[in-house]
Parts: C-alpha cells; sequence; structure tokens
C-alpha cells in the first residue's frame, strides 16, 4: 500500500485474494467475507499511514479483539443492508428471533448476520473468556462494538445510523484499541464494560427503556441462540446471555436459580470478562442474601427486572 519511494518493493495496491476452490465450495458467503476482509485493508492502510512520515516507524496495531470484531461488524452491517433490500427489517430497527425464523443462511449477501450472531455464545458462554482471551475474538469484539454502535453511535436513528461513530474509531488519528475506544466515546473502559454488561442484562428482558440506562437498538438477542443446521459455532445449549446460573440441555434448559437457596457459585473470571447470574423470585416478596468475593477492580451490575407474565409483577 505504501509509495515506491517509501517502499521500493510496494506494488502500491491494495489487494485480497481469495482461493478460487474456496470461492466455489462457499459462493453464498463470498459477499460478507468480502467486506471482511476489505475492513482488515482499510484498516491496515490508515495505521500504515503514519508510517510515511518515518518509513522506521513501527506503527500500533489494533488488538486482535477490535481488528476482527470491527471486519464482523463491517460484514454485519453491510449483510443488514442486503437483508432490508430483500424485505427484511430495516438495517436500524430492531432484528428479532421473528425476523430471523423466515431467513434462510443460505440467501447470498446476508451470511454476515449469521456469522455475527452464531458466536455471540463465545461472549458469555465460555469459561474464563474475555475480550482479550480466546476462543473467539471475533464474536466477543463484534458484540462489544454492536454495543458502542448502538449506544454511542446511535445505530438506531437511521440507515447506516453509527456510521460517523465507526470512521472516528479507525480513523488514522485515533489511538488503536481500548485508548481509541475511550477518545472516542469520552468514557474511561472500565465504565464502558458496567454499561455493556448493563444493556447484556437488560436484552429481551422486556424491561422497559429508560434515559441514560445502556440497552442494543438493532438486535433483540433473545433467542438468537437457537441452533441451525450448518452454521458454524451455533451448537450450544441454553440461550442468550448465557448466565452461568444455566442447567439442562436445550431447549429445556432453565437459565436461573430460584432465591431462597443455598449455594455457592465459584467462577473463574478474566481482565474483559463479564459473566451473568440469573436469580429468580418464586413468590411475590422474596428475597435472598448475596455473598460476592471478588477482587475490588471487579464491576457488578445488578438489574431488578419485573417478571412481566406475572399479573403482580
Amino acid at each position: 500500500m505504501l509509495p515506491t519511494s517509501v517502499c521500493t518493493a510496494s506494488n502500491e495496491a491494495e489487494l485480497v485474494r481469495l482461493d478460487r476452490s474456496w470461492v466455489e465450495d462457499f459462493a453464498r458467503i463470498l459477499a460478507s467475507t468480502l467486506v471482511h476482509e476489505a475492513q482488515h485493508v482499510n484498516s491496515v492502510y490508515k495505521r500504515l499511514l503514519n508510517t510515511l512520515e518515518d518509513p522506521s516507524f513501527s506503527y500500533p496495531r489494533h488488538p486482535l479483539w477490535a481488528e476482527e470484531g470491527r471486519a464482523v461488524m463491517a460484514a454485519e452491517t453491510a449483510s443488514r443492508l442486503a437483508w432490508a433490500d430483500l424485505g427484511g427489517p430495516a438495517s436500524h430497527e430492531q432484528a428479532t428471533a421473528a425476523h430471523l425464523a423466515g431467513l434462510s443462511d443460505r440467501q447470498v449477501g446476508i451470511s454476515g448476520i449469521f456469522e455475527a450472531l452464531s458466536r455471540v455464545k463465545y461472549v458469555l458462554r465460555e469459561d474464563a473468556n474475555s475480550l482479550t482471551h480466546f476462543p473467539d475474538p471475533y464474536g466477543s469484539g463484534w458484540h462489544l462494538h454492536r454495543f458502542l454502535g448502538d449506544w454511542y453511535g446511535g445505530a438506531g436513528r437511521g440507515r447506516l445510523g453509527d456510521a460517523a461513530f465507526i470512521r472516528r474509531l479507525t480513523a488514522t488519528e485515533t489511538p488503536p484499541g481500548v485508548a481509541g475506544i475511550e477518545e472516542v466515546t469520552g468514557r474511561p473502559f472500565a465504565e464502558l464494560m458496567l454499561e455493556y454488561a448493563t444493556a447484556i442484562s437488560l436484552a429481551g428482558t422486556g424491561a422497559p427503556r429508560l434515559p441514560g440506562v445502556a440497552r442494543f437498538s438493532t438486535y433483540d438477542f433473545t433467542g438468537l441462540g437457537v441452533p441451525r443446521q450448518g452454521i458454524c459455532c451455533w451448537d450450544e445449549p441454553g440461550r442468550y446471555p448465557w448466565p452461568v446460573t444455566t442447567s439442562g440441555e436445550r431447549p429445556d434448559a432453565r437459565l436461573w436459580v430460584p432465591l431462597g437457596s443455598s449455594r455457592t457459585i465459584e467462577r473463574e473470571i478474566r481482565a474483559g470478562s463479564i459473566q451473568v447470574y440469573d436469580l429468580r423470585a418464586s413468590a411475590v416478596g422474596e428475597g435472598a442474601i448475596l455473598e460476592i468475593g471478588a477482587p475490588d477492580h471487579v464491576g457488578i451490575v445488578v438489574a431488578r427486572v419485573p417478571d412481566l407474565a406475572r399479573p403482580d409483577g
């Protein structure tokens, strides 16, 4: 990508190479893959611009979860636009399980949606998972960036509503990784993680939207983890947000434990990790005493959600 004045071996081109046999075998996901890889080209180019003045300068790269998360987001956004053209919900509207029920992953141009959603379980289901650790930086990076685009970028306001926000995140002058996210949002990353955890906790609960309370706008994730044949990564028991209190197998897995029962739950947690615990009352007025042992830097979000299916709430 660099001019020959800086790099004599440069072909001064931006290239994405795809193996012919791969294209022939996986044509239905070709469009999303091209967008995904093109985002990498865009990102690398913007980082390389820092080297034009000083070829010896080692340009700072985005961490893997941010780089891959934004590439998945590019493909998912392109697929939402294509889906809208095919008669699906507008790209800024909230997509639900009902919308996806009639959607085939074999339709050309929309595979980016399925790739993103099928990876969400890795964000919460895997033990000790986090943004900065495997098993899946693609899913964790996308899920966080989808939240940022929704809550800070205004994705729900209209078509490509979060485009300006994402451009700022990927701009040459914006620092890579966490520093860039803090600069663009104007918020410390620890506070962003608490808001992110709040949005995850409230997704699909039916809880009323309150001013200043973080929420997702472009997806209602509840029910989106239902297994679908032939789709990568969509074969995990339970459902969003995969609380660690889940027991049993799909589709009968129970996500919660009842209040009033005495038990100890021990889990490993890493930096940049979120774990959800679902505790439910079986009667009006039932309570519990929770004893939480964790390092001081671990944040805790308590989301009290009324049971809208019961007349007494």
